[in-house]
């Protein structure tokens, strides 16, 4: 293995030889090709030219596929990969920072592990919740959701019901623990196929995951569950600055080498590494805990209750924002659960409302009435959220919000108050990271885990036999959702095809419903649908 001293020497001779190099575009003769290739080869895999070297086709190879192939034939940590990157960028190359983006990682929910045998990957959620407002009854389920369901069906675990959250974390994950190293080591067969389970991450909000880590809690002065940063107490609040500290590893957090962020004589974490567990990246942090309901309400409480350094909200402009909202009611489509409501009625808008304005409405409803480095901070969040949450391209865009968030992050205590860049907005500065090593934000979102809840909730009925009454419904639910099929088209009386409905989208002819994107980047307005509901008639925007 190469030092990087070594490195950088490799590259400063390689540069200055008799050829030009422009970042992202190629100035080398086609007589001197193969030789620059020969030498860029020699650096990304001395091993590999030795054996290949009368092989044409691999010296003229991208750098990008060398070093792709380099990193293939030698054992390197991803960490050691990524330095390498940041070298050759220091010289001039034009590369990713981050290796995920140089190999195309990607990440599939089924694979095959053997004839006649599937892999399936399963995200679990932890959290609590209260049953009662006359008592403290509590929830605590353990739910999970098969990845890559589109249908997004969470089915119940476990549930553990009392007046407060579990004492023992060990007792609590036990069963779940010896269930899922018999799915992982022996698996389960259906109809003749073999299946094995294994967990891609634990879906939990920042209390939670404290819990199941057996760690100090996220208002803790060394809280933050993905770097060692120590925030300072401010008006029984822990602030945090602007920048991101040493993260934490997997290694590390196994080994306790964290001091006191670890609590004594918990053993929840020591439970769950025995079935793999990776305590640091396998709990990514919850984007509908930690943006929607965390910066975003946040940011515009301040705005309202005049917690901005620089200006307050005139009454006139709060209702102009207003308007404006109630104005975009009728163009809501379906797939929104709820429509925009009012800023007088700020304090009950759920999560879904939060998220709703920051990805949709509130980029339109801001403009030209909040002032401009306002606006300018909330595009910043507007726009780094959104690359973010596209599945198709946001391995692409991780380089651009990452810059953008860390430029929001340095803007905040500029037009807020130094004393609200509290856990949730230093968190942020990790988002991109977990969106690295998990999936787009989408994948990891607690949005189907809290309807579920929601539902269970819904299953009790009287204060005698909790428990037992979820178990009946659920059992039921199971049959239900067996026998279910998903309706592909809506018809009218007369048997026409007026709709089409997808567990993602619904498309029909009334206004809010009949606009769309096709795959070729047109937009187009449906008239009408074909008689199969597969052709659709429309006219461009």
């Amino acid at each position: 293995m190469y030092s990087k001293r070594h490195w950088r020497r490799l590259i400063k001779q390689e540069k200055e030889s008799n050829f030009d190099l422009r970042v992202g575009e190629e100035t080398v003769t086609e007589e001197i090709r193969g030789t620059v290739a020969g030498e860029i080869s020699a650096v990304a895999a001395p091993e590999l030219v030795q054996v290949e070297e009368n092989n044409e086709h691999h010296l003229r190879l991208p750098l990008e596929e060398k070093l792709t192939l380099w990193a293939g034939k030698h054992s390197e940590t991803r960490m050691c990969f990524d330095d390498i990157l940041e070298i050759f960028r220091s010289e001039g190359f034009s590369l990713p920072k981050s290796s995920k983006t140089l190999m195309k990682i990607e990440k599939a929910p089924l694979r095959p592990v053997a004839p006649g045998s599937s892999y399936l990957l399963l995200d679990i959620n932890i959290d609590g919740a209260p049953l009662f407002k006359s008592n403290n009854a509590s929830l605590w389920p353990i739910l999970g959701k098969v990845v890559g369901d589109t249908n997004k069906n969470v089915f119940t675990i476990g549930v553990f019901l009392g007046n407060k959250k579990p004492f023992n974390v060990s007792c609590y994950l036990h069963d779940f623990i010896l269930e899922m190293q018999a799915l992982k080591d022996v698996g389960f067969s259906i109809g003749g196929k073999q299946f094995f389970v294994s967990v891609k991450c634990f879906i939990c909000d920042a209390p939670a995951r404290a819990y199941v880590y057996g760690t100090v809690g996220f208002n803790a002065r060394n809280g933050c569950s993905n770097c060692i940063q120590t925030g300072t107490r401010v008006n029984n609040t822990t602030i945090f600055n602007t920048a991101v500290a040493q993260p934490r590893s997997d290694e590390d957090f196994k080994l306790r080498r964290y001091g006191n962020y670890h609590k004594p004589m918990l053993d929840s974490c020591l439970s769950l590494e025995t079935i793999g567990i990776k305590m640091v990246t396998q709990f990514p942090l919850e984007p509908m805990h930690l943006v929607d309901l965390g910066i975003v309400k946040k940011m515009l409480k301040a705005l309202l209750e005049g917690q901005t350094k620089n200006f307050k909200l005139r009454p006139e402009s709060k209702n102009s924002i207003s308007s404006r909202f109630l104005s975009f009611v009728p163009y809501i489509p379906d797939e929104f659960a709820r429509k925009p409501r009012s800023l007088v009625e700020l304090r009950r808008w759920k999560a879904t409302e939060f998220r709703q304005f920051v990805l949709y409405t509130g980029i339109v409803a801001l403009k030209d009435v909040v002032p401009e480095e306002y606006y300018y901070n909330f595009c910043l969040l507007h726009c780094s959220y959104r690359l973010l949450s596209v599945k198709e391209t946001y391995q692409d865009n991780l380089e651009v919000a990452t810059d953008m968030i860390k430029h929001f992050i340095e803007l905040f205590p500029d037009i807020y108050h130094e004393n609200l860049v509290s856990y949730n907005v230093h968190s942020l500065l990790h988002l991109t990271q977990c969106v690295q090593e998990t999936g787009f934000i989408n994948s990891f979102s607690a949005y189907p885990f809290e309807n579920c809840m929601r539902k269970l909730k819904r299953y009790v009925k009287n204060p005698s036999k909790i428990l037992e009454q979820i178990y009946n419904k659920v059992t039921r639910e199971v049959f239900q959702i067996k026998m279910e099929e998903i309706t592909k088209k809506r018809l009218n009386k007369y048997e026409k095809v007026i709709g089409i409905q997808t567990p993602t989208y619904l498309l029909n002819l009334k206004p809010k419903n009949k606009y769309c994107l096709l795959k070729t980047g047109t937009a187009i307005a449906i008239q009408s649908f074909g008689p199969d509901g597969q052709v659709l008639y429309g006219n461009n925007c």
